[in-house]
């Protein structure tokens, strides 16, 4: 076995019977796994690879996974937040001392990620955020390895507040798993054999089996997945949680259990508008880049179509982005604005009776989201005569499985994503020039290392030097 932090994979024992999922309180965690499912060295789909059992993790592999997982519920993205950089750099600052937390609690010893001494005396109710966010990134990294095993990679990794966001159903509660009534942290689309539901867990090692009970509770009956341009649907591949153990003086392992199949109803799938996900993605990716630039961004000749900087988290590691995406910022905002408007309309029963027509308070509530204090200048600002004509176009009648979709499709948010997403020349040219160590988010954010010779440790920079 190579170096490296453990990985672990339970898929449900070949016989009849084997119960998939626990009650929501299982009384005997560790026994109901142990005796359901057993430990798998191959993906249970299209299996071309082993599984890796171990694995070495950069920091650039550990960072881009972090960012992969964004951060925020369902109610994160709002139109309001679209129109206020402001606030959006505030936020992207906080999310980046969120790294600063990661970077300083763990470090690598002998290719392995594990808690710092001092986190031992850490208080319990602190340890909480480091769990949360390391339950992430293992979620992530086990569905690299899952989807790797399986003959593909990851085409598409959306997290909760991107794909609740991006439904094309209008529901004040996008509830996706039918049981259960909740939303897993992540739906995973492959290259190949469609997509994947992950569920995150963290925390001690000896809380793990409970926390993957309560995980796979949640995964329980899950409906078809699928973009909402007529493409394929398909029933979730795999439903897979994952549980990251990080304790004092072990390093974090990741344990990850598949439960079978369950009966699911094709008639209510879950569709998604692939334009507003993508457009989420990329504007998460700048707010990121803001949000850890240490500089001012520059231009490079070697990546001329990318605005490159130093990492506040660590100084040898280099950022970037796309030139296009901090040009487009402001379109993707408006865009993104107006049809968060028009979703939060509709998630509050635009059905109910009223004397006025539906087009007539839906223009004007979007308006009013529009609005904003003309003396504050940090605002975005819609042009007037582009809004009414826009709103002009929109659909009188509102159809719940129709109408999101219609309004994306006249705000034009699938033209603009891909007008705005990599080509293949760039991610070349990318690789050609980072290594195999360089990596691109979902979103479009460039990561690469360019240390040379220097322990971790002197690679990182404090946080009370790293932010200017």
């Amino acid at each position: 076995m190579s170096a490296g932090n453990k990985l672990s994979f339970y898929v449900p024992k070949p016989r009849s019977g084997a119960k998939a999922f626990p009650p929501k309180k299982q009384p005997h965690p560790e026994a109901f796994i142990k005796s359901n499912f057993d430990v798998t060295l191959s993906a249970p789909f299209g299996a071309k690879a082993p599984l890796v059992l171990s694995k070495e993790i950069s920091r650039v592999s550990l960072l881009s996974a972090a960012l992969e997982c964004g951060y925020g519920g369902p109610a994160h993205w709002t139109s309001s937040l679209m129109l206020d950089p402001t606030q959006c750099a505030e936020l992207g600052t906080y999310l980046g001392s969120r790294l600063d937390l990661l970077m300083t609690s763990i470090e690598r010893v002998s290719q392995i990620w594990q808690p710092r001494s001092f986190y031992k005396k850490v208080e319990p109710s602190e340890k909480v955020a480091l769990s949360f966010i390391l339950g992430g990134i293992g979620a992530y990294l086990a569905a690299q390895a899952w989807l790797e095993a399986g003959g593909t990679s990851i085409k598409s990794f959306l997290h909760v507040g991107i794909y609740t966001k991006s439904s094309a159903r209008a529901s004040p509660l996008v509830s996706f798993a039918l049981k259960s009534g909740k939303s897993p942290d992540f739906l995973v689309e492959g290259h190949h054999h469609g997509w994947h539901v992950f569920e995150a867990k963290g925390g001690q090692n000896t809380k793990r089996w409970a926390r993957l009970c309560e995980g796979l509770a949640q995964l329980d009956a899950l409906p078809p997945i699928g973009w909402s341009t007529g493409g394929s649907l398909y029933r979730a591949v795999t439903c897979v949680c994952v549980h990251t153990s990080i304790d004092p003086g072990d390093g974090v392992s990741i344990t990850a259990v598949d439960p079978p199949s369950t009966d699911y109803d094709p008639d209510a799938p879950f569709l998604i508008l692939e334009g507003v996900s993508q457009l989420l993605l990329m504007l998460e990716a700048i707010q990121q880049f803001n949000a850890l630039s240490s500089d001012t961004p520059s231009d490079n000749d070697s990546l001329p179509e990318w605005k490159l900087s130093k990492a506040t988290v660590a100084e040898d590691i280099t950022i970037g982005i796309p030139s296009s995406l901090l040009y487009a910022e402001q379109t993707i905002r408006e865009r993104l604005a107006v049809f968060l408007a028009v979703r939060e309309f509709v998630e509050r029963n635009p059905s109910r009776p009223s004397k006025q027509p539906f087009r007539t308070r839906l223009r004007r509530a979007v308006r009013e989201r529009m609005r904003r204090d003309p003396a504050d200048a940090t605002f975005v600002r819609l042009d007037e005569q582009s809004l009414t004509a826009t709103l002009q176009q929109f659909p009188d009648v509102f159809v719940p499985e129709e109408f999101l979709g219609a309004c994306a499709k006249i705000l034009g948010l699938d033209s603009l994503a891909q007008n705005l997403a990599l080509h293949e020349e760039q991610r070349s040219l990318v690789t050609s020039i980072t290594g195999a160590g360089g990596i691109v988010t979902s979103g479009g954010l460039l990561l690469f290392d360019t240390s040379s010779g220097q322990s971790d440790d002197e690679k990182l920079m404090e946080p009370s030097t790293s932010r200017g």
